[in-house]
């Protein structure tokens, strides 16, 4: 390939992932990232950090002890913007900014490393930048974002020793794998199909002894980690053992996921499941035919995908044993699965050869069909961030009182609510969490603690989008029991504060 080719690939690339870290700029400036509950674990963890208690949290009861339920690595990272004098959801925010850009270049690297192609590397960068779910995740306060960068960083390091031999290659590539494990639990699967990837790959040329080492140095981390959370809380990972394979239902959800990864959840469930059937169906036929005229760095790069695919999703039904890391794929934990996809989409194209055949133009047609339409759920999802926020954080609500309102209630009483993350946003104070009907009661504190604190009148609930919210059966029973009153609601429907009467 020419010089000049390669410097303005480098260049268009820097660019689009430019563009992507704009993106996320813009669509997060009027309201921030979006919180969900895990972004409280995260923040809380942040904090304690910072004051020297370690890596802890508000257990389900409301009480401070050592967090094991998640990875510190997020927390770790946000703890240094106390450093720069920024806020944790500031400093955060401006990570998400730059890890957008990150990824969006890993990913255009990899395919571009792995076909030489300049068009194959900038459609899988553009196609990055445009997926509606991963550009979601890097909206959010998560741990997807530097998830996804230091798995990639994983891809590209082992790819690059398969073809050079290069130990240092492998180090980077098995120091990636293990911080993938401190950012999320859910880097084990990445440990173990790096791994099993090794070993396919190089079984005749001391392939044993590459795995060997990469476990070796990989698993430092997680080692640590793991006897740390046995040393204060004598579980691994998770808050305690407890099985619940529901394996009928985990097969739903990841079938569902991948269906919506094609056509948003607005069309009929029939028609999502058709295409991805259609396109399932279609992909196989064409690897069947196609993949012995691969070359090696193709076939290589394919294999990874469809290694860590079945090894991820496999996981699923093993991730019940450890109650609080339960694996369920919804989008934002597909993440890895979603730009693993997006490099095969690049490496498809870098395989349709140079004659303007009627077949290329039909993938031509294809492809760009499909990225118009990645592009305009992209640009909407960006649009509805920047209008309305994530979820709560919405103009509604930051307008309303709920902010004077709840950091007027005394630090010494208790709050609970079906909604602690935005407890947090708004008053900067941990809340309990009241679980919804269907939810495992089994999760939250016992009632017998809330009715306490409300015959004390020493707590207020704060109750979120009353006409959505149904009330597990204990709490309804509570509500019952103790004849509580509400003390303030706004016209949206959001209980400000619930007492004894």
């Amino acid at each position: 390939m020419k010089k000049e080719q390669s410097v303005a690939f480098w260049i268009w690339l820097g660019m689009i992932s430019a563009a992507g870290s704009i993106a996320v700029h813009v669509m997060t400036s009027p309201f921030g990232l979006g919180l969900i509950p895990d972004s409280i674990e995260y923040l809380q963890g942040a904090k304690y950090l910072v004051l020297g208690q370690g890596f802890a949290g508000y257990d389900k009861a409301g009480h401070l002890v050592a967090n094991s339920w998640y990875g510190p690595g997020l927390s770790m990272l946000l703890s240094l913007g106390w450093f720069f004098g920024l806020s944790f959801v500031d400093w955060a925010r401006l990570f998400n900014i730059f890890l957008f850009g990150v990824n969006i270049f890993l990913a255009g690297s990899i395919v571009y490393y792995l076909s030489r192609s300049v068009r194959a590397g900038l459609v899988t960068a553009l196609f990055f930048t445009t997926s509606v779910h991963l550009l979601e995740v890097h909206g959010k306060l998560i741990s997807e974002p530097l998830f996804l960068s230091v798995f990639l960083g994983t891809c590209l390091s082992v790819l690059v020793f398969i073809d050079t031999g290069s130990r240092r290659s492998l180090y980077l590539a098995a120091l990636c794998a293990g911080l993938s494990v401190l950012t999320r639990y859910s880097g084990i699967p990445v440990i173990t199909a790096v791994a099993l990837w090794l070993w396919v790959w190089k079984r005749d040329k001391g392939g044993a002894r590459d795995t060997g080492i990469f476990l070796l140095v990989s698993l430092l981390i997680p080692l640590v980690l793991f006897v740390r959370n046995m040393v204060l809380t004598g579980y691994p990972a998770g808050s305690g053992f407890a099985y619940y394979p529901q394996y009928a239902e985990r097969i739903l959800i990841v079938v569902n996921s991948f269906s919506e990864w094609l056509l948003p959840s607005k069309f009929p469930p029939v028609m999502r499941w058709a295409v991805l059937g259609f396109c399932l169906i279609g992909l196989v036929q064409w690897l069947r035919v196609n993949w012995r005229q691969f070359n090696a760095a193709i076939r290589k790069g394919l294999s990874l995908i469809g290694i860590f695919t079945g090894v991820y999703i496999a996981m699923v039904f093993f991730a019940g044993f450890f109650r609080g890391t339960d694996i369920v794929l919804t989008h934002r934990l597909m993440a890895p699965v979603y730009a693993l996809m997006v490099i095969g989409l690049g490496m498809i194209v870098s395989l349709e050869s140079k004659a303007w055949t009627l077949k290329k133009r039909l993938w031509t047609a294809l492809f760009l069909i499909f990225f118009i339409f990645t592009f305009l759920r992209a640009g909407q999802l960006a649009v509805s961030f920047y209008k309305n926020g994530f979820d709560y954080a919405a103009r509604k609500l930051t307008t309303s009182r709920l902010v004077e309102t709840l950091r007027s209630i005394d630090d010494r009483v208790p709050l609970y609510s079906n909604r602690p993350e935005a407890v947090w946003h708004f008053s900067g104070r941990p809340a309990v969490r009241i679980p919804s009907a269907g939810e495992d009661d089994g999760f939250f504190p016992p009632m017998g603690t809330l009715a306490n604190d409300f015959k004390n009148q020493r707590a207020v609930a704060i109750i979120f989008e009353q006409e959505k919210f149904v009330l597990g059966k204990k709490w309804n029973a509570a509500v019952r029991e103790l004849e509580l009153e509400v003390l303030m609601k706004d016209p949206q429907g959001n209980i400000y504060g619930v007492r004894k009467k």
